[in-house]
């Protein structure tokens, strides 16, 4: 029997991720999902990464960055708090392109919709 309520908050962060957004919560995971943002962009894909970069880090987060053959993925992990820490939380992958790069974020979409939304406006002023 459970009782301590560190175990409950445990267990039901676990079932709201769950929930949530089926603990998809790797790159490949969140390519298999709808993106919240699927745009393309006149700027390169170095310059999207680096303006978005910025503005994670100037709000005290710290962005992993992926090189890919087509471009990069820029990556935040989410905090032991909603589940087992090292799983990533929002994902943004741009790819280069002909005359630009190709944009997509990708997120929890229920209970962050406010900070998806500030992070939305923030990445599509990089754009």
């Amino acid at each position: 029997m459970i009782t301590s309520s560190f175990s409950r908050l445990a267990i039901g962060a676990a079932l709201v991720c769950v929930a949530v957004s089926g603990c998809t919560t790797t790159p490949k995971g969140w390519r298999k999902k709808e993106p919240l943002i699927d745009s393309v962009s006149a700027k390169s894909a170095d310059e999207v990464i680096r303006c978005v970069s910025d503005i994670w880090q100037s709000q005290g987060a710290v962005p992993s960055y992926l090189p890919r053959a087509n471009g990069g993925t820029l990556s935040l992990i989410l905090p032991g708090v909603f589940g087992p820490s090292g799983q990533v939380g929002w994902m943004l992958d741009v790819d280069k392109a002909e005359h630009g790069s190709v944009i997509r974020f990708y997120g929890i979409k229920s209970i962050w919709s406010k900070a998806n939304a500030k992070t939305n406006a923030q990445i599509l002023a990089c754009m």
